[in-house]
């Protein structure tokens, strides 16, 4: 059974490609799949057809054969010159013989936050796949106006705690809006880590040039505090919601109705997996 896709299909995503020529091309090219990113519009998910692949490794090391192929088809992801844009960070090989080789994305050295490309082999050695972010058009003074002692201090001002101390803090570049995957300017900051070493951590991101905070993601959230609502077949969160919550943090478990323990259960889970 053979399933022919329309040629508009083979790209997804809804952000305006960064470089639409590139995008087509590499389309048009490979035959591959494409999803843009809605946050730089530059490719984030290529996948090449089924039988099909984006070459051979062959004989060559599999991150030489990875950057030919990103400096032939760089542009569709969003970097200028390849060999220049990204750092080797390691690969690794699976149970069933694929592969991956990591790159992370530099700006004249300077390391690009959230940025990095992997390409993917199967156990043939043909690259099949190239995933991840990379920020395209920066242009930022790389030679920061503010201190790492003074992006520390900005930060300790935004978060208050009894212990909180400067853990940390490394210069780079900082595409705001790029975590919540909308467009954002760039900027060169310091990633400054405050905390305590028990219950508070906080990644403080502080422009080098202003001293003034782009952004702030938290590194250690709340114990559990669950509470499960009946909404007693009402939209949820139904006529109980928030004063009389069906169970809450500490009350027996299971409750004897099968949903609500299926419910409480997988959000303890998935709880445990961030942890």
């Amino acid at each position: 059974l053979a399933l022919v896709m329309p040629a508009a299909a083979a790209l997804t995503g809804t952000g305006k490609a960064y470089d639409a020529v590139a995008v087509e091309r590499l389309k048009a090219d490979t035959g591959a799949r494409l999803t843009l990113s809605d946050a730089t519009g530059t490719v984030r998910f290529a996948r090449a057809t089924q039988g099909r692949s984006f070459g051979p490794a062959g004989s060559q090391k599999k991150a030489d054969h990875s950057m030919s192929f990103l400096m032939a088809n760089g542009k569709a992801f969003g970097l200028a010159n390849a060999r220049n844009e990204l750092k080797l960070i390691g690969s690794s090989k699976d149970r069933i013989g694929a592969s991956r080789v990591n790159f992370g994305q530099v700006y004249r050295g300077v390391p690009v936050f959230g940025a990095t490309l992997m390409t993917h082999y199967d156990a043939r050695g043909n690259l099949t796949v190239v995933n991840g972010t990379i920020v395209p058009g920066i242009r930022v003074n790389t030679v920061p106006g503010k201190s790492a002692g003074e992006a520390g201090a900005a930060a300790l001002r935004l978060v208050p705690g009894k212990g909180v101390a400067v853990r940390g803090s490394h210069l780079m570049i900082f595409r705001e809006g790029l975590a919540k995957g909308v467009p954002g300017a760039n900027h060169l900051a310091y990633e400054v880590e405050v905390g305590n070493g028990t219950n508070i951590r906080e990644f403080v991101y502080v422009d080098a040039h202003t001293g003034k905070k782009i952004d702030q993601i938290t590194g250690i959230f709340d114990v559990k505090d669950r509470r499960a609502y009946n909404a007693g077949g009402a939209t949820a969160p139904g006529p109980n919601y928030p004063a009389t919550p069906f169970w809450v943090e500490g009350d027996p478990l299971p409750t004897g109705t099968t949903e609500a323990d299926n419910m409480i259960n997988a959000s303890g889970e998935t709880y445990d997996l961030f942890k």
